[in-house]
C-alpha cells in the first residue's frame, strides 16, 4: 500500500511549567522535542513539528497552532487520539485537522496573543497560583493603560528582549495591549505579529513599574530607543546602597540588561572603581553639587550628564556631553559617541581633571580663609 504525504494542522494546549521552552533542546524537555518524539513513533522516522510561535520556559498556551507532515494511514481524529495517548499529562492535542501543503504554522500566523495575570488580593490563589503573579503592592491601573498606550504600533523593542546578543530585527508591531482589573486580578493582553524573547514579560514587569510609581507613563517612548543604541561591550555600574537598590535590580532585569548591569552595592574604595571604568554619567533631573561627577572628572573620566543646573555650572562642550534631561535616548547616543572615541573620551576626561584642579583642596581653602577674614576681621585670626 502506499500513503501520500498529507500536511496536518494541530491545535495544543499545554502547561509549560515544567518544559524549557517549545524549541527542541538536547537532553531537555520542551513541547517541540515531546510532539516529535511521539509523532516519530507514529511514523517510523524522524518528524519535525513547526510551531506558529516559540513560546519560553514555563510559558503555558491554551492553543499554540503547529504543523507536520506525516504518511499514515490514520484518520486526523487517529492521530489526535495517538498523541494525547503518549504525550505527558501536560500537553494535549485539541485538534488535527488535514492542512494545505503549503500551510506552514510560523508564515502562515497572522497574529498571536500573550495573556499575563497579575494577583494582588489579600490571600493567596491555591488552585491557580501556578498561572498568576503575586504582587506585594497594588499597581495603579489608569497609569498602566496610559504607559500601554505608548507601546502600541511598531517599534524597535530591543529594550525589552532579554536575549542582549539578538542579531536579528528587533522591530515588532504590537497592535493591542489592554490591562483590565478582573476583582483582584489584573490581567495583561498583548495582541501582535511576533514577540521577541522574554519580551511579554519585560513589558509586563515595565508597565508594573510604572503602577508603582517607579516609572512615569511617558517614559515609555525614550526606553524604546535607550538600549540599541549602545555597543553591546558597554557595561553600566552601579555602586551604592539605600532605598531604590532592589527597584534599579528590578528595572535592569525588566529591560533584559541583567547582564550588563553591576551592582557593587556600599563602596569605600570608590576611586579603584573609578579607575576602572571609562566613562562617568549622571541623569539626576535636579542637582546642587554634583560630587558624583566631581569626583569622576577628578580622575580623569569623560562626563556624560543631563542639562540641569550643577551639572552646566561643571561641564561644557570642552571637557563633556551633556544631554535633555530624562531623555534615555540621547543620554545613550552621548555614551555611544563616547565609547566609539578613545581619542574624544582622552581630551574630554584631560580638560574635566583640569577644570576640577580649581575646586582642590589647596585651591579653595586660601579662598575660603580670605573670605573668612574679610568677615572677622583680627578676631577671625586669632581662632
Amino acid at each position: 500500500m502506499i500513503f501520500l504525504e498529507q500536511n496536518y494542522k494541530l491545535t495544543i494546549a499545554y502547561d509549560g511549567t515544567r518544559f524549557f521552552g517549545w524549541e527542541r533542546q538536547p537532553g531537555k524537555d520542551t513541547i517541540q522535542g515531546k510532539l516529535e518524539s511521539v509523532l516519530s513513533r507514529l511514523q517510523g522516522r524522524p518528524v519535525e513539528v513547526t510551531g506558529a510561535g516559540r513560546t519560553d520556559a514555563g510559558v503555558h498556551a491554551r492553543a499554540m497552532t503547529a504543523n507536520a507532515v506525516l504518511d499514515v494511514a490514520e484518520t486526523p481524529e487517529a492521530i489526535r487520539d495517538y498523541l494525547n495517548r503518549y504525550l505527558p499529562d501536560a500537553i494535549a492535542v485539541r485538534e488535527v485537522k488535514e492542512a494545505a501543503p503549503r500551510f506552514h504554522a510560523r508564515y502562515k500566523a497572522l497574529g498571536k496573543t500573550y495573556r499575563y495575570v497579575c494577583f494582588d488580593g489579600p490571600v493567596k490563589p491555591v488552585f491557580d497560583r501556578k498561572y498568576v503573579t503575586l504582587l506585594d503592592f497594588h499597581p495603579d491601573l489608569e497609569r498602566m493603560q496610559q504607559a500601554a498606550a505608548y507601546l502600541q504600533g511598531e517599534h524597535d523593542f530591543a529594550s525589552f528582549c532579554g536575549n542582549p546578543r539578538m542579531k536579528k530585527s528587533t522591530v515588532r508591531l504590537v497592535d493591542s495591549i489592554t490591562v483590565v482589573r478582573q476583582r483582584d486580578r489584573i490581567v495583561f493582553t498583548f495582541h501582535g505579529t511576533g514577540f521577541l524573547q522574554n519580551m511579554v514579560r519585560i513589558l509586563v514587569g515595565t508597565l508594573l513599574e510604572v503602577g508603582r510609581g517607579a516609572r512615569q507613563p511617558e517614559d515609555m517612548p525614550a526606553l524604546l530607543e535607550a538600549l540599541p543604541g549602545l555597543p553591546e561591550n558597554v557595561k553600566l555600574l552601579l555602586p551604592g546602597s539605600g532605598a531604590l537598590l532592589d527597584d534599579c535590580r528590578a528595572q535592569a532585569a525588566s529591560l533584559g540588561v541583567a547582564d550588563r548591569t553591576v551592582f557593587p552595592g556600599q563602596v569605600h574604595d570608590m576611586p579603584r572603581w573609578l579607575a576602572a571604568a571609562d566613562i562617568a554619567i549622571s541623569s539626576s533631573r535636579s542637582e546642587g553639587l554634583p560630587f558624583n561627577i566631581m569626583e569622576a572628572m577628578a580622575c580623569g573620566l569623560p562626563a556624560a550628564a543631563s542639562a540641569v543646573k550643577g551639572h552646566t555650572d561643571l561641564i561644557g562642550p570642552e571637557n563633556g556631553l551633556l544631554f535633555p534631561r530624562g531623555d534615555e535616548a540621547a543620554l545613550a547616543a552621548a555614551v555611544r559617541t563616547l565609547a566609539e572615541d578613545a581619542g574624544l573620551r582622552a581630551r574630554l576626561g584631560q580638560a574635566g581633571r583640569e577644570k576640577m584642579q580649581r575646586y582642590a583642596l589647596d585651591t579653595v581653602l586660601p579662598q575660603v580663609m580670605e573670605r573668612y577674614l574679610s568677615v572677622t576681621g583680627d578676631k577671625g585670626k586669632r581662632i
